[in-house]
């Protein structure tokens, strides 16, 4: 056996060791960093989510005051004396009958929930087999915006139907 060539080989176990080691701390730090953006994706997720139902509560909750509330239902009327809407942007979606919205002030007490507007949209016969000539149908549309601090925003809308007694 050579002595020489033992004394020769010490040395290179210290620096394979080392480049393992370099290699092992690259991969946790990528590890590390993967992780971390899994995580900030997640919590963004969850922010989304919950802004969502924040503002799908705000819809439920006027929703509920207007077939609760006769007062409520004064936005209602509001909305129908509006002018008619010359948006050419809205007039591509909706009816030429469709009219500027009515901004409702937040009573949910949703903090996150930026507007909430209302519009007429039509007004028509109801077709549930109601009398033609005791009722007519009137369609609105309900938005809401709801934001949070971190400016992640949720647009929700809904439409909605009103049946009315017909004066004779």
């Amino acid at each position: 056996m050579n002595y020489y060539l033992l004394n020769k080989q010490k040395g290179s176990t210290l620096i394979i060791g080392l480049v393992f080691l370099v290699i092992m701390m690259l991969a946790a730090a990528t590890g590390l960093k993967f992780a971390n953006f899994e995580e900030s994706m997640s919590g963004h997720a969850q922010t989304k989510n919950y802004i969502f139902q924040q503002a799908q509560s705000e819809l439920a909750f006027r929703l509920n005051s207007f077939n609760s509330s006769a007062k409520e239902r004064d936005f209602l009327f509001e909305a129908l004396q509006q002018p008619v809407d010359t948006d050419i942007e809205i007039l591509k979606t909706l009816p030429g009958t469709s009219r500027a919205q009515v901004e409702i002030k937040n009573k949910s007490g949703l903090k996150d929930i930026r507007e909430t507007k209302l519009r007429f949209v039509k007004d028509t016969s109801c077709g549930d087999g109601s009398s033609l000539d005791r009722f007519v149908c009137i369609d609105y549309e309900l938005e809401t915006k709801a934001v949070t601090e971190s400016k992640v925003s949720s647009n929700q809308f809904q439409g909605l139907t009103f049946q009315n007694n017909i004066k004779n």
